[in-house]
């Protein structure tokens, strides 16, 4: 994780941190000026200790074309489920990835309603309408409950591992009969911005995970938008199917998107880099260039497959070739099981999200391999934090030079065992927070291959890892920052967590004094 200045100074009572001045020798000549080059504060925002909890929001196509992939979907993420639940013992052997037993699961169907003049295409006329990015709760199929709690949760102490997957199988079985305007991305924001919904998220302590599973591109434009009022926007027209590819400027900027999930859903909230994972099953092509994680993707939008292009049915009625036909045959009607539009703002946004995104096509007929690599992707970001680089250590405190700060998202106390630094106005904002710091506690530059950080006071150690201690303990990276339990309990909510540095302020030339 590399070091990016966020502020420079941070306000009075830490309004330039220096714990030293060095001097700089300007002119050579009796008496020779020197130059005080302070030391500011860089901060590199993380979840440090990585996070104990998941939260996971499915969004669920369920427009009239998805009844096969609702029946796929319901039978495949028993795999997700149990991966987490149960790792394989290779992940554990080789990654050291570890149960994830915190889990919270809720379902969100893609029928926002549109906003135009009068309904059609199965929408309301209004947007919001629909579902509303409304968390699902009706049970649907055999064995089915009639209602179910808003999310479906499993933790240590209320295990529902032999629940949970069947339960996701009713709730997540939403019907066919949704808008034909699917505005995926834009019903997941929406649903992490309701206030009825907010408390699903559980703060900077829970990854959050975002699943989309659709068969159509992404529509997702905001009420008022230009989108909604070309003179095509009607029912009568005949191209009507492939609005949303000839408009997909006026659709919503796939990098709002990205910052906006990314910040869980909360546009003035903080970015922390890792926190969110995304996932999209889509229309893509079943090769390699169009599935994996976003950083692999680089190609994908250049297949021959994945460009926009109108065909018309034997009533000259436009819509978007595939991206993708699935190899099984419906016996019914001898047709495809999938075909699927391209999928490009999903690709977009996979990119967006780099290594923590991740495509698949809808059109594989076996969805478990997607499955378990999303499940890897969310236990491996709540295996631990590790750093890219070295941070300076103090041989003789036997401690980072850093420090650990747990900026409050308030002005309350600071948790017991942390020191209170103070309330601190963010000079980008304007707003004004309460930070603590975490003590470290002394520990050897070298890591062990098992660290017993069992303390009965908060604290974190800093220490870099041999290629022996990482084979031994693979959770480990070279460079390392770990919270006590205590730590943890403290910092797991209600704030953000940073690790600060002290950098050298840069003098230009011929600033000094003469």
């Amino acid at each position: 994780m590399n070091f990016s200045p966020r502020r420079k100074i941070i306000s009075a009572g830490m309004a330039l941190i220096a714990v030293g001045i060095i001097s700089w020798a300007c002119m050579d000549r009796e008496p020779a000026w020197t130059c005080p080059v302070p030391q500011s504060a860089i901060r590199t925002q993380v979840l440090v200790g990585g996070f104990d909890k998941v939260d996971i929001l499915v969004v669920v196509d369920n427009s009239k074309s998805m009844e096969e992939e609702q029946v796929r979907l319901s039978s495949s993420f028993v795999d997700l489920v149990s991966s987490l639940l149960d790792p394989p013992q290779e992940w554990q052997d080789q990654d050291g990835i570890q149960k994830v037993d915190n889990i919270r699961i809720a379902v969100v169907t893609t029928d926002m309603g549109m906003d135009v003049n009068e309904d059609f295409q199965g929408c309301d006329s209004t947007l919001p309408g629909g579902d509303k990015g409304r968390f699902q709760t009706t049970g649907r199929g055999t064995n089915c409950e009639q209602t179910y709690p808003r999310w479906l949760e499993t933790t240590p102490e209320n295990p529902a591992e032999d629940t949970l997957a069947e339960d996701f199988s009713c709730v997540a079985s939403v019907g066919t009969e949704g808008c034909g305007f699917e505005l995926q991305l834009f019903a997941a924001s929406y649903a992490l911005q309701r206030t009825d919904q907010k408390d699903f998220l559980r703060g900077t302590s829970a990854l959050l995970a975002i699943i989309v599973i659709s068969d159509e591109s992404d529509c997702s434009a905001k009420p008022g938008s230009d989108f909604w009022k070309h003179p095509e926007m009607t029912p009568t027209n005949s191209d009507i199917n492939i609005y949303c590819a000839k408009y997909k400027d006026d659709l919503i900027p796939i990098s709002d998107l990205a910052n906006n999930l990314k910040k869980k859903g909360d546009d003035s909230g903080e970015l922390l880099p890792g926190s969110v994972v995304f996932a999209a099953i889509v229309g893509v092509p079943m090769v390699d260039a169009c599935q994996g994680n976003g950083a692999t993707l680089g190609d994908c939008l250049n297949h021959a497959d994945m460009k926009f292009v109108r065909e018309e049915d034997d009533q000259g009625r436009g819509y978007l070739k595939a991206a993708c036909v699935s190899d099984s045959i419906d016996p019914d009607t001898n047709e495809p099981t999938t075909e699927a539009s391209p999928g490009r703002r999903f690709v977009m946004l996979a990119e967006e999200f780099d290594e923590y995104g991740y495509i698949y096509s809808i059109c594989n007929d076996d969805w478990s391999p997607a499955m378990k690599e999303i499940a890897k992707r969310i236990a491996e970001s709540l295996a631990g934090a590790t750093f890219e680089m070295e941070l300076e250590y103090d041989d003789n405190a036997k401690a980072s030079k850093c420090d650990v700060i747990f900026q409050k998202f308030d002005k309350s106390s600071c948790p017991s065992g942390l020191v209170d630094m103070g309330i601190i106005e963010d000079q980008n904002t304007g707003k004004s927070h309460r930070e603590c710091k975490v003590k470290p506690i002394p520990h050897p530059k070298q890591c062990k291959a098992a660290e017993d950080l069992s303390q009965n006071k908060p604290g974190w150690i800093y220490c870099e890892a041999s290629d022996k201690v990482k084979a031994a303990n693979p959770k480990y990276g070279t460079y390392n920052v770990l919270l006590n339990d205590e730590a943890k309990k403290r910092t797991m909510a209600g704030g953000n967590l940073w690790v600060e540095c002290l950098t050298k302020a840069e003098i230009s030339e011929g600033l000094c004094p003469e």
